[in-house]
């Protein structure tokens, strides 16, 4: 498959398509499938649908296959088309044969190594392994596989061709170990296979098994998984061939004993090369994009620019994306983050449906958004900005966020708590557009914010900073702890503002457009009014003094006897008509300047 990137953001400015393939063709380190890690000046892999695999699967699948009773010195197995990047392997027994035999490709470039054999029937037929020199190429095409034993013709020949996903490495490096029976067991018996050491549990092992009967007609070794159970006759001769892909043995037995003499041998491929299961992506800007469909990494992304991105489907990453910018995109689907994303921008975005981060977005930019569906954050998100919004449905988090800038935004839905744990940082700020707020624990730091377009805000804890406020355009907004700082305010456009805790700063504010303003807690500070241009202000209450500036209509005081002070301009009336002022309570001295 041919990589050609979408167009592709980097640091300065787009990438557009209609240059990507001349620019990418000296640049571009491997293909989808990749024998190895992507790594270059500017690297991208990108699929416009289906599904990008960078830790591509390992497995195992019968590609074609031969029984051939002819005498002869070459058999050639039907045509099939192999899969891009696997690894192809053969397993062949030959009767009245007994030189070392070759196998050959007829397309695609490909040469095999001959890795193990073994005799049966006192040596006179021949088991062999075969493993290819390279993994197929991109766009492969039809091909058939030959088996020679030119030298010493053969009376007939079984063939199994197999193809390997998920490996890297090639010919004799792609094998850990080997080992082959020769003549083992006589009719009847069991057959066993040993390894030098334990099988690792990341490998793959491939076996077989060749006898005197058509089929072989032996069942596979447990954990395993059969392939081919191939015969003929004349004479009649059999092979079995099975794989498995969990390891930590030294031998294994076939399931079932042989009805005939025979021979086995197996080997152990090596998948630990970087490539195939777990291979990074690495460079300048190295970048990773799926139009539709799935990413799923099992290996870092790190560079200048590393992205990962799917505008629908979902991507998986199980590993760490570092960099200058180090990016997570869905435009629709699921994100799902086990590792950090870290680098000098790390963000995570999702256009629709979920994203599930498990461990910290850290670097000078760190975000989490989703335009609808959920956010789920259990561990800090933290930097010099550090971000979770969602434009649609809820944001959860269980850890801080910490940083410079620290925000938290749902458009419609619900910040559900959100705000059990402190926001912190010289920006920290809450906000919902529609749904409800709760906080059971403060927002504190240079600037602290809690608002609410439309729905509810509810405080549990209380905001300190520099400037903290809560605010709802529509709705409700209660108070049960102190809100504390330099500026400190609740405000809501229409509705009701209840306050069951004091408001302590060098100015603090309370006001309703429309609805009521309810205080149950005095106010302190240097400048401290209530406000409400329709509607009522109940004070619940005593409080040091009430000042109201400014013109306006008229304004109603109820509290404790003591000092009401009016400074400005135009009339004000209290219980009264203009120029009459009537203040229930006791006989201290009442003041009144204006006009």
């Amino acid at each position: 498959m041919r990589l050609l990137p979408s167009p592709l953001w980097t640091p300065n400015g787009w990438f557009p398509l209609t240059d990507t393939e001349a620019w990418f063709d000296d640049l571009l380190a491997a293909d989808l499938a990749g024998s190895s890690a992507v790594s270059g000046t500017v690297t991208a892999t990108s699929a416009a649908s289906g599904s990008i695999t960078v830790n591509k699967a390992l497995s195992v699948t019968g590609l074609v296959s031969l029984a051939d009773t002819s005498n002869g010195t070459a058999y050639t197995t039907g045509s099939f088309t192999p899969t891009e990047g696997d690894l192809l392997v053969i397993v062949a027994g030959i009767t009245a044969s007994t030189v070392s035999p070759t196998a050959t490709a007829s397309a695609n470039g490909i040469t095999f190594t001959l890795i193990t054999t073994g005799g049966w029937s006192s040596a006179a037929h021949t088991q062999a392994i075969f493993v290819a020199d390279q993994l197929v190429g991109a766009s492969p095409s039809s091909m058939t596989v030959t088996v020679d034993c030119t030298g010493d013709a053969g009376s007939g020949a079984n063939v199994a061709v197999l193809g390997v996903a998920g490996m890297s490495r090639t010919g004799s490096s792609a094998v850990l170990q080997s080992t082959a029976n020769t003549n083992a067991v006589t009719t009847g018996g069991a057959y066993t296979l040993t390894f030098g050491a334990a099988t690792l549990s990341t490998n793959v092992v491939i076996g077989g098994l060749a006898n005197n009967s058509n089929p072989a007609g032996i069942t596979q070794p447990s954990g395993f998984t059969e392939v081919y159970d191939l015969g003929y006759a004349t004479p009649s001769a059999g092979l079995e061939v099975a794989y498995d892909l969990t390891g930590g043995y030294t031998s294994f037995t076939w399931g079932s004993t042989s009805a005939t003499i025979g021979t086995a041998n197996a080997i152990e491929l090596d998948t630990s090369a970087a490539g195939g299961t777990d291979w990074p992506v690495t460079g300048t800007i190295p970048a990773v994009s799926a139009a539709s469909g799935t990413i799923t990494l099992s290996a870092d992304v790190a560079g200048v620019t590393a992205a990962v991105s799917a505008a629908a489907g979902a991507i998986a990453a199980d590993h760490p994306l570092s960099g200058i910018i180090a990016a997570t995109s869905g435009a629709s689907g699921a994100i799902t983050a086990d590792h950090p994303a870290s680098g000098a921008a790390a963000a995570s975005s999702s256009t629709s449906g979920a994203i599930s981060a498990s461990l910290a977005l850290t670097g000078a930019a760190a975000a989490v958004s989703t335009t609808s569906g959920t956010i789920v954050r259990q561990v800090p998100v933290d930097g010099s900005t550090a971000a979770v919004s969602a434009v649609t449905g809820s944001i959860v988090s269980d850890h801080p966020l910490a940083g410079t800038v620290v925000a938290v935004s749902v458009v419609t839905g619900a910040l559900d708590g959100v705000t059990d744990w402190p926001l912190s940082g010289t920006v920290a700020a809450v906000s919902g557009a529609a749904g409800a707020i709760s906080t059971t624990q403060p927002v504190s730091g240079t600037v602290a914010a809690l608002s609410s377009a439309v729905g509810t805000i509810g405080l549990g804890a209380a905001l300190s900073g520099t400037v903290a406020a809560t605010s709802g355009a529509v709705g409700t907004i209660t108070a049960q702890h102190p809100l504390a700082g330099t500026a400190a305010a609740v405000s809501t456009m229409a509705g009701t503002v209840t306050l069951r805790a004091a408001l302590t700063a060098s100015a603090d504010a309370v006001s309703a457009s429309t609805g009521s303003v309810t205080l149950r807690a005095a106010l302190q500070g240097i400048v401290q009014a209530t406000s409400t241009l329709a509607g009522a202000i109940t004070l619940t209450a005593e409080a040091t003094s009430y000042r109201i500036s400014g013109s306006g209509p008229a304004h109603e005081l109820g509290g404790a006897p003591g000092t009401q002070e009016l400074t400005g301009g135009t009339t004000r009336a209290l219980a009264g008509a203009t120029g009459s002022h009537s203040l229930a309570g006791g006989s201290p001295r009442r003041s009144l300047t204006g006009g």
